[in-house]
């Protein structure tokens, strides 16, 4: 299976031309602006698709860092809100790897608006392949979400990843980014 840097190299020249025009204002992007300029925007989630939103954690008083921001994909829904990976809690190297062991358990290869990850808690929790999803695994409850979801496109979710928009409060992003490391060891 070609790896996401092989997809990269595919794209040849055109994909290096984009990302050298592209890079600063990618780098300098803030939520603000992904969701005012989105047209993407929904109220509702899909399991195994990727989101950001805002949110105020209810127990925010309580949680030694938390991320305002996040960059999910849900995996388990509840009746009160749902389950998902938040990939800023990741190095973006790590998150990179475990991006790219998740679209190994898509529905199509098509990356288009009907691919989803084939994710459960359980399939992560049985095999140490997925083994980076432990520090993102998060609760997020419906009553605190406070904006829509900005609906990430499937060939767009590499590109996701590597925004600088985690929004963390109470340590900064390389603080969390070392604690995901040491539980990961």
């Amino acid at each position: 299976m070609a790896t996401i840097f092989d997809n990269l190299k595919q794209a040849g020249q055109n994909a290096i031309a984009w990302l050298r025009q592209n890079a600063a204002k990618l780098s300098s992007v803030t939520p603000t602006e992904l969701m005012r300029d989105a047209d993407n925007k929904t109220n509702n989630m899909q399991m195994g698709k990727m989101y950001m939103f805002h949110y105020d954690p209810k127990h925010k008083t309580k949680l030694p860092y938390y991320d305002t921001f996040p960059l999910v994909i849900p995996i388990e829904k509840y009746s009160d809100g749902f389950l998902g990976l938040n990939m800023h809690y990741l190095a973006p190297k790590l998150r990179l790897n475990l991006l790219e062991g998740l679209m190994t358990i898509t529905n199509n290869k098509s990356m288009n608006e009907n691919t989803r990850m084939m994710v459960t808690y359980n399939m992560l929790n049985s095999t140490k392949k997925h083994r980076y999803f432990k520090p993102t695994l998060k609760r997020y409850l419906a009553t605190h979400v406070q904006s829509q979801f900005l609906n990430i496109k499937a060939d767009e979710w590499e590109t996701a990843i590597f925004l600088p928009v985690e929004q963390f409060v109470k340590k900064n992003k390389k603080a969390v980014w070392k604690l995901s490391e040491e539980l990961l060891s």
